[in-house]
């Protein structure tokens, strides 16, 4: 994650963008690696598809 976050700084700095287009930027990544980290629970999948 600091790798991304490193990544953004430099892009920022390369096409100067804004303070809040890199703060968005930031958010963005922290949402993606924590939506990446939810695993479904098998148990309520299977009892969705049973239904």
């Amino acid at each position: 994650m600091l790798i991304s976050v490193i990544i953004m700084l430099v892009l920022t700095l390369v096409f100067k963008w804004s303070v809040w287009e890199f703060l968005f930027s930031i958010v963005a990544v922290i949402i993606a690696f924590a939506a990446g980290r939810m695993k479904p629970d098998t148990k309520n999948v299977l009892a969705f598809l049973k239904k």
